[in-house]
């Protein structure tokens, strides 16, 4: 059997969420964006956690306005940022609007100890407790997931970034069926475990010790598995996984190992920035274009610093395949000390 040693992990920009729903007694169905909500959806008791204190509330109460159910889990740092945000818009559209978040807490106590590790204790909104009925109603595989419900209607399911002022007033200006018709669906396809880019497929073998690759892929809906440095010492390897990065994540690897906390250390000698900087109004449709994964598997024996010179060798020569290179420059600042400038262009540009 194969030992997994996680030794560290470089960051999600999804948590992945199975939901495990129990206590719900019926049949449960599953709804969808078009969906008529059922009169026993409006029926059920939400614990609602608002003003230091827990109370049950119908779903019924919400029924006169634009509700916004928001589900999110403790650990997901997309989900936890943007509650401040649907704070405002419940107070710039009171009466008219009402965003729900809905998490995985099961107490007061549980989530007022989320709110206050992240200052959010001062938020104003209502927050609804795990509901299992919810849970099933709407199962969802990534978070953030958020369910818009209009005029008795299931009218989009989307994730976080589309909830916004402009697109709150646009729904607020249609009928059910115009609403339906306003948001692209959420992709919500959840890949969990391990995730391999290569490998041997339906051939059912096993893996040889020995198994040395690397490779380099475009965006892969729906992963979002833990990335980062694994050993397998079953198969005496070493592995680095990287999903769904951009460019100049990449391009900064390939520099020092390290990820982007600067951008103005880049130049781009390209034509196109569009390719490097997401500058659309929604990530997810500019990531589908525009971000890689890699993934290189190497010698368990392989020390630190021979480990990563081969790694940003290898994914300079991945970044050639697509036509871009780098070179690295030492600039003087403004403030007379040096400073690395790494320069991006695309093949055919400079001769």
């Amino acid at each position: 059997m194969k030992k997994l040693m996680i030794l560290f992990v470089l960051g999600l920009l999804r948590l992945n969420c199975g939901v495990m729903a129990q206590g719900v007694t019926g049949d449960v169905v599953p709804l969808k964006v078009g969906s008529v909500l059922p009169e026993k959806f409006w029926e059920q008791g939400l614990s609602v956690y608002a003003g230091g204190k827990v109370s049950v509330k119908q779903l019924s109460f919400y029924k006169d306005r634009l509700l916004v159910l928001d589900f999110w889990g403790r650990y997901c740092a997309p989900c936890i940022r943007s509650m401040p945000k649907m704070d405002s818009l419940n107070k710039a559209f009171e009466g008219r609007l009402t965003v729900l978040p809905v998490g995985d807490c099961k107490s007061a106590v549980d989530l007022k100890g989320v709110l206050t590790r992240y200052g959010l204790m001062g938020l104003g909104m209502e927050q609804g407790l795990y509901s299992p009925y919810l849970a099933l109603t709407f199962p969802f595989g990534i978070l953030p997931h958020l369910v818009w419900i209009y005029q008795g209607r299931v009218v989009a399911i989307t994730d976080g970034e589309y909830l916004d002022k402009e697109n709150v007033v646009a729904m607020l200006s249609l009928d059910a069926e115009g609403a339906i018709k306003l948001l692209p669906t959420k992709v919500d396809k959840a890949v969990r475990g391990e995730v391999e880019l290569i490998g041997f497929g339906d051939l059912r073998l096993e893996k040889p010790k020995g198994f040395f690759y690397s490779a380099f892929t475009g965006y892969l809906e729906g992963a979002s598995p833990p990335e980062g440095r694994i050993v397998d010492s079953a198969l005496a390897t070493t592995r680095l996984r990287l999903f769904n990065k951009p460019l100049l994540a990449y391009c900064r690897l390939a520099y020092d190992f390290k990820s982007i906390s600067d951008t103005s250390m880049f130049e781009l000698q390209v034509a196109s920035k569009d390719r490097y900087f997401q500058r659309t109004r929604y990530y997810e449709p500019w990531a589908r274009d525009n971000t890689y994964c890699y993934t290189v598997n190497l010698p368990m024996e392989m020390g630190k610093e021979e480990r990563s010179e081969f790694i940003r060798q290898d994914i300079r020569r991945w970044l050639l395949l697509m036509g871009i290179s780098l070179s690295f420059e030492k600039r003087k600042a403004a403030d007379g000390s040096e400073k690395i400038k790494i320069v991006v262009s695309e093949r055919g540009l400079h001769g």
